[in-house]
């Protein structure tokens, strides 16, 4: 939704050569017609088979249901079975033609480069590489997608589908973007909440109720806000006393503060797997790249871990109280709503929208 890469992993000693396919990649792709068809067709084929996966249709019906009409942040990245099927390479070209411009992007290379024999240094190379890319005066400007959701009262969205043994549960809103100053007492509450295996929401309704065997929540933070989900797939029979269990946790994390174990833990979590997203260069380059695409300072990741040290318990609980919304929660069901319906209507969870769709046959 926020950006663009064009990645490529060799040997040291390819590295001319991988920058060269990467800038003609960049600035001179054709677009054979065989080949746009073949990806769109096979596009094609993953939304049928996204409508046939519980799990996939219940995420993209969240999304759909929290967002706006229009809001990129409401529709798959990748497209949609109403977008998808008119593109053909004179689209595909175009474009490029409107997006592309080397005045807007960054090379960002890493590896180990100390016994670097090429034909030159990094910057040579890249200079004599894309040199011959000239920037692109209508090429369109840079900006960050204008959200709005979609209401603001709650509800309850269902996705009938008959005869299923398990329910999908999404419950959520419009969260935040990554530029917040409470970002890193975000990212603790987060794990309190929903991003551990003992977080909040997995004790309760995995370890103390058996309702499932996995349960979480976050936000997914982007350059407009992305989402914030409750997320869980449960036996129909308790889907009801799951979602009441799931709000009443929700409603929680707002009100009571983080035990010293519950603080302790996610914020000992949190530092201790941070090393473990720089173990490879492809890893290294990703998360500099993050910074490109967020317009984050490059000392973000220098501070990331004392920042996370120096959140309290205050600092969860505010954070908590700010970005969880529940009178906004949108609850979407993807199950069987003929099982439901009565229990679901009694426990006055909403308003309640059904849609009973015809599933793809193989």
């Amino acid at each position: 939704w926020d950006g663009l890469s064009i990645s490529v992993d060799v040997p040291a000693e390819r590295l001319g050569a991988a920058l060269a396919l990467v800038a003609e990649v960049a600035s001179e792709p054709t677009f054979p017609d065989d080949d746009v068809e073949r990806m769109r067709d096979e596009r094609m084929n993953d939304l049928l088979q996204a409508k046939a996966d519980p799990r996939r249709r219940a995420d993209d019906a969240f999304v759909n249901t929290i967002y706006a009409p229009g809001v990129p942040y409401g529709r798959p990245s990748a497209g949609t079975e109403d977008t998808v099927p008119g593109l053909d390479a004179a689209a595909v070209r175009a474009l490029h033609a409107k997006r592309f411009d080397p005045a807007r992007m960054t090379l960002i290379v890493g590896g180990d480069l100390s016994g670097f024999d090429g034909e030159g240094d990094v910057w040579s190379i890249a200079e004599s590489r894309f040199r011959a890319w000239a920037p692109n005066p209508d090429a369109e400007s840079p900006s960050k997608p204008s959200i709005t959701a979609a209401r603001s009262e709650r509800i309850v969205r269902f996705i009938h589908r008959p005869g299923s043994v398990q329910t999908e549960i999404r419950i959520g809103h419009v969260g935040i973007p990554r530029l917040v100053p409470d970002f890193h007492a975000t990212s603790v509450m987060s794990a309190i909440l929903g991003g551990l295996f003992n977080s909040r929401l997995n004790r309760k309704l995995r370890e103390e109720k058996g309702y499932t065997y996995g349960a979480g929540a976050g936000f997914d933070m982007r350059r407009g806000a992305g989402p914030f989900a409750m997320r869980a797939a449960v036996n129909t029979e308790v889907t009801v006393p799951a979602i009441q269990d799931s709000l009443a946790e929700l409603e929680r994390m707002r009100v009571a503060p983080p035990t010293a174990d519950e603080l302790a833990l996610a914020r000992d979590y949190l530092v201790g797997v941070f090393p473990l997203r720089f173990e490879t260069p492809p890893a290294v380059v990703g998360a500099i790249a993050g910074l490109v695409v967020q317009g984050l300072p490059w000392d973000e990741l220098d501070r990331y871990r004392p920042a996370i040290e120096a959140v309290t318990d205050a600092d969860v609980q505010s954070a908590a109280s700010r970005h969880i919304r529940p009178d906004e929660f949108a609850i979407v069901l993807v199950g069987d709503a003929d099982a439901l319906l009565p229990s679901l209507e009694g426990a006055a969870l909403g308003p309640i929208t059904v849609e009973r769709e015809e599933l793809p046959t193989a």
